[in-house]
């Protein structure tokens, strides 16, 4: 895959995930009296937020640690697997974002 066709792929999650995280804050205070406590299943999200601010990444945290079970971590510059493999320490941005 060439890198621009990577770059499509990816703007085009980023875009649906950003889509999806937009509609559930519409109404991230309200809830129908007639939902359960408790949902049967785990609901996971990433981070990305709808809006490239720093409000925005705020509000996207917000709405995961309400709302979410799960949290998949992105790493914008890829996945450090020699470093991981070969049990080096990573990059001071990857350790940053770990935290």
């Amino acid at each position: 895959m060439h890198s621009a066709d990577r770059i499509s792929v990816a703007f085009g999650l980023s875009f649906a995930v950003a889509v999806v995280l937009s509609i559930s804050c519409l109404r991230a205070d309200s809830r129908p009296p007639d939902l359960p406590d408790k949902r049967p299943f785990r609901m996971g999200f990433t981070p990305w937020p709808a809006d490239l601010t720093a409000e925005g990444v705020q509000i996207a945290e917000e709405f995961v640690r309400r709302h979410g079970d799960i949290v998949s971590i992105m790493f914008i510059g890829g996945i450090p697997w020699p470093e991981a493999l070969e049990g080096r320490p990573f990059s001071r941005s990857v350790d940053q974002a770990l935290d």
